[in-house]
């Protein structure tokens, strides 16, 4: 036995419409920090993973915004100012992240171009 490395001989990836944010790389990646999704990579990669469990508890976060801390409150304020988009559409836009991504990836693939 041995532990050698090997690569995907197929990796298909269909990619569904796009979702919003154009030109907020940063700004998303910000948004995922303040929401505790942790991701691969740099902020400004146009390209991430994420585990789905973790972007529904980010997510969850989000829904239940009013019965954060003060402090919680304040990083998440600061990364949705930096959207510009209303709170209701930034939810609705991760929501259908969540329902669109594979379903039977434990990580979802969010890519910006």
């Amino acid at each position: 036995m041995g532990l050698r490395l090997h690569v995907a001989r197929k990796y298909e990836i269909e990619y569904s419409s796009s979702f919003g944010f154009n030109y907020k790389v940063v700004e998303f990646h910000n948004l995922l920090t303040a929401l505790g999704i942790s991701y691969n990579g740099e902020s400004w990669d146009d390209d991430v993973e994420v585990n789905r469990e973790n972007f529904r508890q980010g997510l969850d976060k989000l829904k239940t915004y009013d019965k954060l801390d003060a402090g919680e409150k304040t990083e998440i304020d600061e990364a949705l100012s930096e959207l510009d988009e209303p709170v209701e559409e930034i939810i609705e836009i991760m929501e259908r992240l969540l329902t669109e991504s594979d379903q039977k990836n434990e990580y979802m693939l969010l890519s910006f171009f």
